[in-house]
């Protein structure tokens, strides 16, 4: 276990987990060099809240406030200097900010963040709050907040059933609407076509098997994450994850 870095993530269910898949907190020692770590794209957004230090993400530099991180296509790189501690969240895809009154009122500012009436003091009370209580607390906060958004209900279900293997035409019995018409909300609500969404899910399902299983073998590990051979795999990591699958496989051993 890495001294320096702390990283904790909460996935959510019941009615917030329809909302918000996870919730999250990050922390680097003050004595460490900075830490970079990759975020690899889900399709979703989300937001991070910077209480300390300083934060590189795709090329920019933020510093202590709330800052929304929206859906990147390939994974982006994230360096974390020393002293950093933060914590985020995420939400499914097909959702974000817009769907909740709360975040309509310049919620992004420290200042505002501590002054509106909807948000007053949340950023002060984590600031204040030991590490392995600030993701209870952010619970909790957005409980109260973040109000059931029906509006894509048809477009979620779809979602839910596209997985790194599934036929898409499988889905649309499962669907009140036609495939074409799913098609045209999901690029106009995610930003991408379903077919790109399943390249990232394939992409997803051979970063959990590495992570569970450091040392199988690529070749194995490529059929069962849904690729044609490892040659497909190591072609979309490269252009959806950055690296290559043997550089994030030795990365966790």
């Amino acid at each position: 276990m890495d001294a320096t870095f702390d990283f904790r993530l909460i996935e959510l269910d019941g009615p917030l987990g329809q909302q918000v898949q996870a919730v999250w907190s990050a922390s680097v020692s003050i004595h460490s060099e900075p830490v970079t770590k990759p975020l690899f794209s889900d399709g979703a957004s989300g937001a991070f809240i910077i209480l300390k230090g300083e934060v590189m993400y795709h090329d920019q530099s933020y510093k202590q406030g709330v800052h929304w991180i929206p859906v990147k296509k390939q994974a982006q790189f994230i360096t974390m200097s020393a002293g950093v501690e933060m914590v985020g969240f995420r939400f499914h895809p097909a959702k974000n900010k817009d769907h909740y009154p709360i975040f309509h009122d310049d919620f992004g500012y420290v200042e505002e963040l501590q002054n509106t009436h909807s948000d007053k003091g949340l950023f002060a009370i984590l600031l204040n709050t030991p590490q392995p209580e600030r993701l209870t607390l952010l619970c909790e906060w957005l409980e109260h907040n973040i109000k059931s958004d029906i509006s894509s209900n048809a477009l979620l279900s779809f979602i839910g059933h596209i997985d790194h293997k599934a036929e898409l035409q499988s889905i649309e019995k499962h669907i009140p609407l036609s495939l074409r018409q799913i098609e045209r909300q999901f690029k106009s609500q995610v930003g991408f076509t379903p077919k790109y969404y399943q390249r990232l899910m394939r992409i997803r399902q051979a970063i959990h098997l590495i992570r569970e299983y450091p040392t199988r073998n690529l070749v194995d590990l490529a059929t069962q994450a849904g690729f044609s051979d490892q040659a497909h795999m190591n072609r979309e990591f490269r252009k959806l994850a950055g690296m290559t699958p043997k550089e994030y496989q030795v990365s966790k051993q």
